[in-house]
């Protein structure tokens, strides 16, 4: 519960923070990622990020979603990373709130805490030039 009660507070706070009227109509897409400490479960983990992101595309959620592992990166060594694509923080936001609200997204969250699986860290980026 206090990952998903972090992760909506961050959620929030990026969405409120980071926007204006201005922006928000001339915004890039949005990259929403998650670096996370899977405690030595990093292929269970893959199977189950990969049911949600199921759902996801089931529930017809925009979003498209990759998990990446850090082979070479320092201290960050063997961490995963979920990236989860947007075109905006409007849909982000809109996106979490339905799949925050569902009973899989409940289940998982509970796994994660059972099996020692926590976010190191959120990040939510906007594409400033590129594809």
């Amino acid at each position: 519960m206090r990952n998903l009660f972090f992760t909506m507070i961050v959620t929030l706070a990026a969405f409120v923070g980071f926007t204006s009227p201005g922006s928000a109509q001339s915004a890039g897409g949005i990259s929403n990622v998650f670096a996370v400490d899977v405690n030595n479960h990093g292929p269970a983990f893959v199977a189950e990020v990969q049911k949600i992101g199921a759902l996801a595309t089931s529930m017809g959620l925009p979003g498209e979603q990759q998990i990446l592992l850090a082979e070479i990166a320092g201290d960050q060594t063997n961490t995963v990373y979920v990236v989860i694509e947007y075109a905006s923080l409007a849909e982000m936001e809109a996106a979490n709130a339905k799949m925050n609200a569902t009973a899989e997204w409940q289940a998982f969250v509970a796994w994660n805490q059972d099996q020692g699986i926590s976010v190191l860290s959120r990040t939510i980026l906007r594409n400033i030039g590129g594809n």
